[in-house]
């Protein structure tokens, strides 16, 4: 929905043919009250006549540049090799998370919550009243994609758009995206106002529909914090896993230090307000391989202003731009830079990190993946 022709980034041969590509998309996603725009990495492959003659690298390179010169803030991709594009800069962000229950047969014949609820399949007419569900849902879940009507209408396009809605009469109550493998029927996103009986008569739906399926296994891949999901594991005896993978997956990097500081100024103030720490006042310097960040408090607001390569103030953070990004998205608790880095940090800067930066789950729904 956002496609523009310069997105398409290109390398010709000698010859004129074309060797080698990527694919910007262009995206909005939140962090909680905050949105920064993403430039998304997709598409990428080489003509393997060409190949180990540097084309990706140049083009990884020109799709930075393209991205820097666009005011895109961060960058996001989902990588299968490990370890390629750590070189760009890039950092594993996304854990993957999986709520899985079993034996859905028994789970059928437990006692019911009462309701009146009906679940059906999706229908065209639903996407109005599903773009406020996921709305409400994902406001909060840092990563997700902001969606606008235009991007709505170009999903139901998608050849795995497949769903169902849970109704109150004639309401649209909850929905969920599905998908069905060979071993398993995956839930991999949901928008739904926190009630029991909705819950319940989803849950219901979703182990009949994996039964009627030949299949026994139901997943759902969805942030184990989402109502449902706790739902699931407290009273069905789901099991959840969450996995980072290794220097592969969904990574990400700033591209833009201070356009990306500054947009966060909203959710960092909305964090330090309703903490202890509302009424400091205080600096903190975070030093970066792209650039140094002043993060002014001043009685329960934040400001930030990006330091001049000429002055050099002593930190009180030094990390790489990878590891400022993991913090953003709240992969990392702060403590984890020293874990990971060997770096102290004093406990009263670690203390006022943790408010800013607190631990969460980074979740792109998986039909926003690219």
């Amino acid at each position: 929905p956002t496609f523009r022709s310069e997105n398409i980034r290109i390398v010709r041969a000698a010859d004129g043919i074309l060797a080698s590509q990527l694919y910007v998309i262009d995206r909005t996603v939140r962090i909680e009250s905050s949105e920064l725009r993403m430039g998304g990495i997709g598409g990428v492959g080489t003509d393997p006549k060409y190949r180990k003659q540097g084309m990706a690298s140049a083009l990884m390179r020109d799709a930075e540049a393209f991205m820097k010169t666009n005011d895109f803030d961060i960058s996001i991709l989902f990588s299968i090799p490990e370890d390629y594009y750590t070189r760009f800069g890039y950092m594993t962000v996304l854990p993957e998370f999986t709520t899985t229950l079993m034996g859905l047969a028994r789970l059928i014949t437990l006692s019911a919550i009462k309701s009146s609820m009906q679940v059906r399949k999706l229908k065209p007419g639903d996407i109005t009243s599903i773009s406020g569900l996921y709305a409400a849902v994902h406001s909060e879940v840092t990563g997700s994609v902001k969606r606008s009507t235009a991007h709505w209408k170009w999903l139901t396009t998608h050849p795995e758009f497949n769903g169902i809605a849970v109704c109150d009469g004639n309401r649209v109550v909850a929905y969920a995206l599905i998908r069905r493998e060979s071993d398993r029927v995956i839930m991999h996103e949901i928008g739904s106002y926190p009630s029991p009986q909705v819950h319940d008569a989803m849950i219901r739906y979703l182990a009949r529909y994996t039964l009627n399926s030949g299949l026994t296994k139901l997943c759902l891949e969805v942030p184990p914090d989402l109502p449902f999901a706790r739902f699931s594991a407290l009273e069905f005896e789901a099991t959840q896993q969450v996995v980072v993978p290794k220097k592969r997956g969904g990574m990400a990097r700033i591209l833009n230090l201070q356009s990306t500081m500054k947009k966060l100024e909203k959710v960092l103030t909305d964090r330090l307000r309703s903490s202890q720490y509302r009424d400091m006042i205080r600096s903190m310097i975070i030093d970066t391989d792209i650039g140094t960040i002043r993060l002014a408090m001043d009685a329960g607001s934040v400001s930030t202003h990006l330091i001049p390569d000429d002055q050099s103030p002593q930190p009180d953070l030094a990390i790489p731009q990878s590891a400022l990004v993991g913090l953003i998205l709240g992969l990392y608790y702060p403590s984890h830079i020293w874990e990971v880095w060997g770096r102290p940090i004093p406990p009263d800067i670690l203390s006022v990190l943790t408010v800013l930066f607190p631990k969460r789950f980074p979740h792109v729904t998986w039909i926003d993946h690219f």
